[in-house]
């Protein structure tokens, strides 16, 4: 892995006068790890090389990703873009609506006698990041319609606490839901997602099929990132 990191990196390197890498939160990915090997190894060879940890992860880890960009396309600096960047970790959100407790439990996220009454109850679970990034039981609902009602729900109140600068919407096999969703969440914020996808393999493994995931990106500043 680490020569595979190597070799992509540095060859970035001969492109660029320097490098920032934003990584998936350290709780979820080893990588990390290999990152600062490499970029230490990049510094000693003269590049300029910042590692951040995202604390984060899926959409969440994209809109920091999309706001680096932005910022190095309007002509930030390094320092700059790197400043900004973890200045905006705390205000990366993500809210997770699953089918069912099966996949915390299988991931070890979650014990089977943490999920055995709401499992018994059918209830489904709601997951939110804690501030290193580890997931952390948010709320529960009745049904998908009333767990994305509880996701506009707190959408609603990060904006009111921090307006939204982007947000975007990411699934596991659930289309029509994740419509639903951005019609909702449009309508709330009165702006499109940066973004609708499905999600990857390993974030279908972990979540679960059917899961539904709603990530924002707040802007006390109200600096959007305007698409480059």
């Amino acid at each position: 892995r680490y020569n595979a990191v190597y070799q992509q990196l540095s060859f970035i390197a001969e492109h660029y006068d320097s490098v920032i890498m934003i990584s998936g939160s350290r709780e979820f990915s080893a990588t990390r790890d290999v990152f600062e090997q490499v970029a230490a190894k990049l510094r000693d060879e003269g590049t300029a090389v910042t590692v951040i940890n995202s604390r984060t992860k899926s959409g969440a880890h994209g809109l920091l990703v999309l706001q680096a960009a932005c910022l190095a396309a309007r002509g930030c600096s390094h320092e700059e873009i790197a400043k900004k960047i973890e200045h905006a970790l705390p205000r990366a959100r993500m809210i997770v609506s699953m089918a069912d407790y099966k996949s915390m439990v299988n991931s070890g996220r979650l014990s089977p006698l943490q999920s055995f009454i709401p499992a018994l109850f059918n209830l489904k679970p709601l997951v939110t990041l804690d501030k290193e990034g580890r997931d952390k039981l948010f709320a529960a609902a009745l049904n998908r319609k009333a767990g994305l009602n509880k996701i506009v729900d707190a959408v609603k109140k990060i904006n009111g606490e921090e307006p939204i600068g982007s947000y975007c919407i990411v699934h596991t096999g659930a289309p029509e839901l994740a419509e639903t969703c951005r019609r909702a969440i449009a309508d709330l914020l009165e702006k499109e997602p940066e973004y609708v996808m499905e999600g990857s393999a390993t974030a279908a493994l972990t979540t679960g099929r059917g899961a539904l995931a709603v990530c924002t990106l707040s802007d006390p500043e109200k600096e959007s990132c305007v698409r480059c």
